[in-house]
């Protein structure tokens, strides 16, 4: 009698990369509603978008959960206060920062 074993091994694929490109402008000039637009990222499924007031970004909270192209408008900001933005790509479950940036940053806070 013959016996076959299959054995399937799944690797998980890596995180995808950081976003390279990350452009922000007003909707029209005057506007509060600011335009983000990045580059798309190798291997990402989508994006999570964050926003913060603080210069070291410890204080980023989740704008957009998995936003399926590469551009997000938000139209939550007050008029006259400067955001900062951090755009991170997604892919099976794992998001990751890259390591473009020699500034140490906190990792951002889960987005749902």
């Amino acid at each position: 009698m013959l016996r076959e074993h299959l054995h399937l091994h799944l690797q998980p694929d890596p995180a995808p990369a950081e976003v390279e490109q990350l452009d922000l402008s007003l909707v029209s000039p005057g506007s509060s509603v600011a335009k983000l637009r990045w580059t798309e990222t190798r291997g990402a499924d989508d994006y999570n978008v964050y926003r913060g007031e603080r210069l070291n970004l410890a204080d980023l909270s989740c704008l957009a959960p998995h936003v399926a192209g590469t551009h997000y408008e938000d139209d939550g900001g007050v008029p006259n206060e400067a955001y900062l933005y951090l755009v991170t790509a997604f892919a099976c479950g794992e998001s990751t920062l890259g390591d473009g940036n020699p500034d140490r940053r906190p990792p951002p806070p889960g987005c749902p």
